[in-house]
């Protein structure tokens, strides 16, 4: 093959050209580019609410049954359990390599199973933080002499347009109640 593209030097250099043709599509319209890349902290964050508890009530009752039941799990490296009044927190730092999605549903999966947890109304919140939990791009007021449910209403269309644009994945809005 590369004797013949030395005696056609014109399909060698039109190869050459749709390679790179090919390579500046791909680098333009297929690749994604992002100054600062959404990566998570590898930890999965767990927190429940315990109404009426104090910081005693919650480790009794809530931390300890998790971290019992947390340390058979294949993937966790280090737990940092938070005793807060009416509030638990639980980070469960992942070993190196494990997935997190992984791991955060087979932690949902063990936390069904525990039965002696209290305050069974109060769900567990389990979520995977990363950088871009905490990275604004940009931040729209909505203001007006209008009624505050007027504001309202037109805050929550902004936010669904907002939504609704290609390219914008995600939108925090922080509507007041009356």
């Amino acid at each position: 093959m590369i004797a013949w593209f030395t005696r056609n030097g014109i399909a060698a250099n039109l190869l050459m050209l749709a390679i790179a043709l090919g390579g500046l599509y791909c680098a333009f319209f297929k690749i994604t580019l992002e100054l600062e890349p959404d990566r998570p902290y590898g930890v999965v964050y767990i927190s429940k609410s315990y109404p009426g508890a104090t910081p005693k009530d919650v480790q009794k009752d809530i931390l300890i049954p998790i971290e019992n039941a947390l340390d058979s799990l294949n993937g966790v490296k280090q737990l940092n359990t938070d005793a807060h009044e009416q509030q638990a927190r639980i980070s469960v730092e992942a070993t190196k390599g494990h997935d997190l999605r992984i791991l955060k549903d087979d932690i949902e999966s063990l936390l069904k199973t525990i039965t002696t947890i209290p305050a069974p109304n109060e769900p567990f919140r389990v979520s995977i933080p990363s950088q871009s939990d905490h990275r604004s791009v940009i931040w729209v007021v909505v203001t007006g002499d209008l009624p505050e449910r007027d504001l309202q209403e037109v805050a929550r269309r902004v936010r669904d347009d907002l939504l609704n644009t290609p390219g914008i994945s995600r939108v925090n809005a922080f509507i007041p109640t009356e």
